[in-house]
């Protein structure tokens, strides 16, 4: 190793940046992916701001071996040249996030500094547009006042990231060519600057170029070190998250889990549309099923066992599959519209511990879906006696020993009426509403038209009202399937208000399906009350019928 690499060195920013373009550092396959789905707007923001006031950014975190390891082909954006196999490769342990974002923002106009064989790195996604913005303020603040310190104190950072499209103004500068000098001093040209605004593209400039960054090496000659420190240092600041800890711990040279689960996405859930259940789901089946208690991760233990035995997944992945066997069964065709996530654990648990799933059992699973749905089960989240306890009511249930008393505890008894101002699609509370109207729409079809397009979130939802209405009136709502209109919903409405008269057997119907009597009349909006009142009625059956108690507001 040589001597530079057994000690922390100071590097100018982009020089780091370079190294990473150019295949100098390498990000291995086991971290969590980059800026382009870890961080947010905000963060890059604080980051650029901070690299521009001088502030440090945290030290870069390298380990150099000659131990073939996979890695990432891109970062920021940017095709990476790939780990030549036995020779030594430093790989980036700690500093993923920050490096990823400088790479998507400054490395367009840092391709010229690249070796001649690398210049043509490839950018796979378009690059976020951020800009220094110089425009001048208007002399007004917020509250009238002309006092320019106060407006200034409220002045939003000058760092600004533009919509997809939009074009920067005169005085917006390209984050993207300030490493560029030819670039850069083509902008100024152009931009025809006054020499203040000259002076204040010159500073930024000097700001970025001369920052510099602390980069340090880790000590370690096996790869078990190495993803050790990584558990340690996601101890504080921004988490590595579950899966990406234990894929981590659990990497090797012929076993990588984020390609192995990959590959069982592919074969289990992207046939039946449930792709979009997440990794740390599916990991707390794992976790349940191997460890007893999917509410506590011992990512260490779960490491170990998935390297010992890689057909524990496959097993899994078949639970899973089941359960959503069950879910599609009654209507619920995609995880967008679980109402708990939690719901999906415990049946794939319990189904994998009984070995199997048939039509007798689904009625009982059933009952203790909505149980826990409207009897807010879950709420709260992961607490280890909660699940316990709606585990073991779901194996009795399922083995006809009761079992509904096991959850006697955590199950509100009483449901309210769902606050017509606080209609939030991702609470469970309105996806049980939203399941009450699919029932309706589709004549008890779990498989229908409404039910189907649920599955697509709230682009299922369009507002039925003519002239507009509030997306948080939830009965002003229709849920449109793929091969139907809005058109329809709107003109069998405006039937009913317009020629009350005149019978439309077809229109009647319609509308009955959405939840307006056949005997409402008057204006639009009485017609939509009239609606909400009657799938009230209906979800009020259905909730009496589970035994539990219906009340509305003032109750």
């Amino acid at each position: 190793m040589a001597f530079y690499e057994r000690q922390p060195y100071i590097q100018p920013l982009h020089s780091t940046i370079l190294e990473v373009m150019a295949g100098d550092i390498h990000v291995p396959l086991f971290q969590r992916p980059g800026t382009e789905i870890t961080w947010g707007p905000e963060q890059r923001q604080a980051l650029l701001d901070s690299v521009y006031r001088g502030y440090p950014i945290g030290t870069i975190l390298l380990w150099t071996t000659t131990m073939a390891l996979n890695a990432h082909e891109r970062v920021g954006g940017f095709r990476i040249p790939q780990p030549i196999a036995g020779k030594a490769i430093r790989f980036l342990l700690d500093g993923h996030q920050r490096l990823s974002s400088l790479v998507q923002i400054f490395g367009k106009g840092l391709q010229p500094d690249l070796p001649n064989q690398v210049q043509g790195s490839q950018e796979l996604d378009p690059a976020e547009e951020w800009v220094f913005d110089m425009e001048p303020l208007e002399a007004t603040n917020w509250f009238g006042s002309s006092d320019a310190t106060k407006l200034s104190e409220k002045r939003n950072d000058q760092f600004v990231l533009l919509r997809v499209g939009q074009t920067p103004t005169r005085l917006q500068l390209p984050l993207s060519i300030v490493f560029n000098r030819s670039a850069l001093n083509r902008w100024v040209r152009e931009s025809e600057l006054d020499e203040a605004q000259t002076r204040e593209v010159d500073q930024l400039r000097d700001r970025f170029r001369e920052y510099s960054m602390l980069v340090a090496f880790l000590r370690v000659d096996t790869l078990g070190g190495a993803t050790e420190s990584i558990k340690r240092i996601n101890s504080s600041g921004t988490p590595l998250g579950d899966f990406n800890m234990v894929a981590a711990l659990a990497y090797g040279e012929e076993f990588d889990l984020h390609r192995l689960f990959e590959q069982l996405y592919n074969e289990f859930l992207e046939p039946i549309g449930w792709r979009q259940i997440s990794r740390s789901d599916i990991l707390r089946v794992c976790a349940g099923i191997l460890q007893g208690d999917p509410t506590r991760l011992i990512v260490d233990d779960l490491a170990k066992k998935f390297k010992q035995d890689q057909t524990l997944l496959n097993r899994v992945f078949k639970g899973v599959v089941e359960a959503v066997a069950f879910f599609k069964a009654i209507g619920i065709h995609g995880p967008e519209m679980l109402p708990y996530s939690w719901q999906l654990i415990v049946i794939a648990i319990v189904l994998h511990e009984e070995g199997h799933f048939d039509e007798n059992m689904q009625k009982r699973i059933e009952r203790w879906f909505w149980l826990t749905t409207y009897g807010a089960v879950f709420v709260g989240g992961r607490k280890s006696t909660v699940y316990r306890k709606s585990k073991d009511a779901l194996t009795k249930m399922l083995l006809e020993q009761g079992g509904e008393q096991e959850m006697e505890r955590y199950v509100s008894s009483n449901v309210y009426l769902i606050q017509d101002e606080r209609f939030d699609f991702r609470a469970a509370r309105a996806k049980a509403c939203l399941l009450a109207m699919a029932r309706l729409q589709d004549s008890g079809d779990c498989n229908g038209p409404a039910h189907c397009a649920l599955a697509r979130g709230l682009e299922s939802l369009q507002l039925l009202p003519h002239r507009g209405g509030v997306r948080s009136n939830w009965w002003q709502l229709v849920i449109v399937g793929q091969d139907q209109s809005l058109n329809q919903f709107r003109d069998a409405l405006s039937h009913r208000v317009d020629k009350p008269e005149i019978f439309d057997a077809e229109a009647d119907d319609l509308l009955q399906n959405i939840g307006i009597p056949r005997d409402a009349r008057g204006t639009e909006e009485a017609l939509l009350q009239a609606r909400r009142d009657f799938i009230l009625t209906k979800e009020k059956e259905f909730v009496t019928e589970l035994g539990l108690t219906w009340k509305d507001q003032n109750s």
